[in-house]
């Protein structure tokens, strides 16, 4: 009994000891936009939500993110496939700041131009060649995702205003 215990004990502090994996370490901001889209294609929304800029995270929850894209996802059949990412390039804090007025002024920003091609479905089935304009921050080793929020966030509103009338 007494060697269960400790045998327990031992499992269990080598689990609070163990340092919290991070996201991978990518090697440039190519990569890590490459490895959010992929993501993001594959509906792993969680994923792409966890590598969100921190202060995003503070003001936009995990759940309303998610549902977002659930939502959007489903409704329309969203499929993307053949995504190319550009070359990134070095911007100013003041460019980040005037599309996303939820960031803060320290680290390096990039923005990277990411083409793909999305089918979905409205009014019949479609496909269209896209792109957008992708902002990310790098601190230390670990890079971030900016996400324009506001879309979701009325959509929230929508939906909670439709279940209280």
């Amino acid at each position: 009994m007494l060697n269960k215990k400790i045998v327990i004990l031992f499992f269990l502090s080598l689990l609070f000891l163990t340092p919290v994996v991070q996201a991978e370490d990518f090697e440039n901001p190519e990569a890590f936009t490459d490895y959010i889209y992929s993501n993001y294609a594959a509906k792993n929304f969680r994923t792409v939500y966890n590598n969100f800029a921190a202060e995003l995270k503070r003001i936009f929850g995990l759940k309303t993110y998610v549902d977002f894209q659930k939502t959007n996802f489903n409704k329309y059949n969203l499929k993307y496939t053949k995504i190319d990412v550009g070359k990134a390039e070095k911007v100013d804090f003041k460019e980040i700041k005037k599309n996303f007025d939820y960031a803060r002024d320290f680290g390096d920003y990039y923005k990277l131009k990411v083409k793909y091609l999305l089918n979905f479905d409205h009014f019949g089935s479609r496909e269209k060649e896209s792109e957008k304009i992708v902002y990310l921050r790098k601190i230390n080793s670990d890079f971030q995702i900016f996400w324009d929020h506001k879309a979701a966030l009325e959509n929230k509103k929508a939906i909670n205003d439709d279940q209280n009338e």
